[in-house]
Formats: structure tokens, sequence, C-alpha cells
């Protein structure tokens, strides 16, 4: 039968020294005997702690931020909790606008009749030239549910803890009782004696490693693999250390379409302040007309000056009315594309805007913002 241990030992890899063997092998030991056991504490004692407050994305504070206090192992925890707004997936918003956009143009050229997409004539009295003008509540109804439907709030919580002084003091072994890890639900749980002050210590001795051992042969390698942000290409570099190891950095392109910069361009409403403790609020097809008045209060300074600018949309500035506005011109922001046109009916005043213009707009947006960046690999291979 083989004996029950009361506790194991986590070895601290020794610092990094240099480019060399040594150096190479406490990696490896970092990667394979240390962190996978820290860092799987420190993450069920996180999920833990945030638990004991109570909140989760099913239950939201009523009011943000809200701090809970509580102590374990002679540690002070303090748990802020904030509903946040998570920055959606805007490439669903912008694929679906773009098919909504799409579909409004192909109705228009087969004859289809819709009573928000209407024609104008944009050539002369001589050579008229007609194209589909779309009515821009019907638009942004369209765009801001489409934004909501992907859009959600979260709670964000923050762990901040202090501990006595002693709980630092951190040799080069960090002791791990076996029953702290596999208690009566054969879970760990933070809430146990001494298992907060494991978590602390393990946090802590995580960071460390990470500090001393990883991250400086970490850089050293990319600087000798001459590692770059810009360079769009795939590139992979070896390298042995004392016929031991083998590096190999590999560099793939991935570019990213920033879709939420083109939505934004378009669409962005400067975001009013928020009630003290209130939560965000999700900009949809049944308030984004409340957002965009109450948002109008805001738009002026003291002298009667437009602000705030770079927070505002385009197609919001023509809603305002603000296509000849001082600042828009001196910001050289060109809403001359749109061809907005105001009409009032039965009381009711509608804007129009071009539908191949915003369509051609949006794909431009998405053309001119695409951030290039590099996926970097570090492996290790220990030669025989």
């Amino acid at each position: 039968m083989i004996p029950q241990l009361d506790s194991f030992v986590i070895v601290r890899p020794d610092q990094y020294t240099g480019f060399n063997a040594e150096s190479t092998q406490a990696v490896l030991q970092a990667d394979q005997r240390v962190l996978g056991v820290l860092e799987k504490i420190i993450a069920q004692g996180d999920e833990q702690l945030r638990t004991k407050t109570g909140f989760s994305n099913d239950n939201m504070p009523a009011y943000s931020p809200t701090t809970t206090k509580y102590t374990l192992d002679e540690i002070q925890f303090e748990v802020t909790s904030t509903v946040k707004r998570i920055n959606p997936e805007y490439q669903k918003a912008f694929d679906q606008l773009e098919s909504f956009l799409e579909f409004c143009l192909t109705d228009w050229q087969e004859g289809v009749r819709k009573y928000r997409v209407r024609s104008y004539n944009t050539g002369s009295n001589k050579e008229p030239k007609k194209e589909p003008f779309i009515r821009l509540d019907y638009l942004m109804s369209n765009a801001y549910q489409f934004l909501a439907n992907v859009t959600e709030l979260k709670v964000e919580q923050k762990v901040e803890c202090w501990a006595p002084p002693e709980y630092d003091d951190l040799s080069s072994r960090l002791i791990v009782p076996t029953k702290l890890l596999a208690t009566d639900n054969g879970k760990y749980n933070i809430s146990e004696p001494g298992a907060a002050k494991l978590w602390y210590q393990a946090k802590k001795f995580a960071k460390e490693v990470k500090e001393n051992t990883i991250a400086p042969f970490t850089e050293e390698v990319r600087d000798r693999a001459e590692v770059s942000e810009t360079k769009n290409e795939t590139r992979e570099h070896f390298e042995a250390i004392a016929g031991k190891y083998l590096i190999r950095v590999q560099s793939v392109p991935s570019p990213r379409r920033l879709a939420g910069v083109a939505m934004n361009t378009l669409f962005a409403i400067p975001e009013p302040k928020r009630e003290e403790g209130g939560h965000p609020i999700i900009t949809s097809r049944a308030n984004y007309q409340t957002q965009l008045h109450d948002a109008q209060a805001t738009l002026r300074d003291k002298k009667g000056n437009l602000k705030g600018l770079s927070k505002m949309g385009e197609l919001p500035l023509i809603f305002y009315g603000l296509e000849q506005d001082p600042k828009v011109q001196e910001a050289e922001i060109d809403l001359s594309m749109y061809q907005a046109k105001r009409e009032t009916n039965n009381g009711q005043n509608h804007i129009f805007v071009s539908l191949p213009a915003v369509y051609k707009r949006l794909g431009e947006l998405e053309n001119e913002n695409i951030r290039d960046r590099m996926l970097h690999n570090l492996s290790i291979l220990h030669l025989a």
C-alpha cells in the first residue's frame, strides 16, 4: 500500500543567469513542475473569492461599484464588483449591418418598394440619376439593435488583499499540504483553515518565478530571434544551447479587422454621465432616440462651441444637423457624401441619407482599420 503524503514541496527554479543550459533547464522546470500546480490553486482561489461576494452575471449588484470585505487566515480581502458593458462582438454586428444594407440595395434595384427607402434624383434635370436613400431612423434603429444583440453587461470583480508581513517571507521551497487540495468535497476550498494563506503564497511564488526565471529568458530569446511586431511575414528562428536544447521561435502574421472602429465612426453616441451607482446602458432600437436626445444637452461647452467630436459618429452628427458646424468643418469631417435630405410629412420630420454612400463608407472603414499583429510561439525541445 502506498502511503498518503501529508504534503509535497514545490522547489523554486533558479533565477535567469544568461542564455545558457542552466537557465533553459530552469524555464522547463518552472513550466512543467511549478506553474501548473500553482496556477490551478490561484485560479480556484480567485473564483471562490469572487463567489463569496454573492454577485455574478446573473446576480448583479444594484449599486456599482460595490465592495465586499472579509478576512481569511488573517488576510484582509476587499472584492470590488463593478457592472460593466463588455465590448461587443463588433464583427457580428458589422456583418449584420452590411447584409441589411445589401438587402435594401437589392430590393431597390429590383423595384421592391419600402416606405423607408425612396429614390432621389442626384443628377440634373437634363440628365436625371435616381439613387436610393434610406431614412436615417430606419438605418440607425437597425444598426443599434445589431450592436445590442452582441452586447452584454457583466460583473467585473477586482480582488485586493493585505496579509501579515511574515506571509511574504518565502524560501526557495513552498510546502503544499495535500489536505488543502483534497477537502471533503474533493476540491480546493479557500475557506478551509490555511487555504487562503496557501493561495496568497502561491500567487507570490508564481509571480517571482515568472519575473526572475521566465520573463528575462523569454525577452532574450525574442531579441535573438529579432521578433518584430511590424514584419508582416511568417518567420522561424532556431537556436541550439550547449547541445542539450533546441529553441524554436515561430512568428505568424495575424491581421485583425477593427470592425468596432468602423461601427463607432458611423454610429457612436456621446454617453451622458451616469447617476452614481448606476449601470451602463446598452443602446438598442428601443432607446437609441432617447440616448440621442439626452446626449444633445451635452454637445456644447459654456461658450456654445461643439465638443466631444471624437466620441460622436458621423450619422448622429447628421441627426443633430451639424454638417456645417464650424467645429465639424475644422475637424475635416466630410458629411457631404451622405447627401442628407430633410423632409416634413404629416407633421413629422425625417432625414434620408444616400444608401450607396453608407454602404461604401462602411466598406472603406473596414479596409482602413486593419491592425497588423504577430503571434509568437516559443518552444523548447530537449535534445537526446
